[in-house]
C-alpha cells in the first residue's frame, strides 16, 4: 500500500483552514497538518512539503474537495481522488478536537449565533393578541398599579 494523504478544507469560525494527514504504508498516522489557508495551489505545495519532510515520493491523495483534486492533476506522483464525505471524515473530527486551541492561536473571532426570528402563523398571532388583551383586562380590573 502507497502512503496516503487524506487534505480538506475545514471551517473554524470565519477562517476556512487546510487540514493535511499522512498515513504510512502500515497504515498508521505519520503526521498532521493544519494551517489557515484556501488556496488549492498552495495546499498542493503544503502536501507536497509533507510528504518531502517524511521522504516520500509518490502518494495516494484523497479529499472531498473539487478544486484540490483539480489542482493534483498535473502533479507528478499524486494519485489524486475524489471520496465521499465519509471516507475524509478524519479531518473534520481533527478540527473539531483542535478548534479552541486554533481559535486562541490565529485569534479568531467567535461567530455570534442568533437564533433566527420566527415569524408567528396566523392562529398563533391572533392567540398572542387574545392573551395580551386578556392580560390588559385583568391587570386593570385587579388594580396592580401602584
Amino acid at each position: 500500500m502507497r502512503p496516503l494523504i487524506i487534505a480538506n478544507f475545514e471551517r473554524v469560525e470565519d477562517t476556512t483552514f487546510v487540514v493535511s494527514q499522512l498515513f504510512g504504508e502500515d497504515g498508521y498516522l505519520f503526521d498532521t497538518v493544519m494551517y489557515p489557508c484556501d488556496d488549492s495551489a498552495a495546499v498542493i505545495e503544503l502536501i507536497r512539503k509533507l510528504a518531502e519532510r517524511h521522504r516520500i515520493d509518490t502518494f495516494e491523495l484523497w479529499t472531498r474537495e473539487p478544486s484540490l483534486y483539480a489542482a493534483s492533476l498535473g502533479e507528478i506522483g499524486v494519485a489524486a481522488s475524489i471520496k465521499h464525505p465519509s471516507d475524509v471524515a478524519s479531518t473534520q473530527c481533527v478540527i473539531e478536537e483542535n478548534r479552541d486551541v486554533l481559535i486562541e492561536l490565529y485569534g479568531l473571532r467567535l461567530q455570534e449565533e442568533s437564533a433566527p426570528v420566527r415569524e408567528l402563523t396566523g392562529w398563533r398571532r391572533a392567540l398572542v393578541n387574545v392573551l395580551k388583551k386578556l392580560i390588559k383586562r385583568i391587570e386593570g380590573a385587579v388594580g396592580y398599579g401602584i
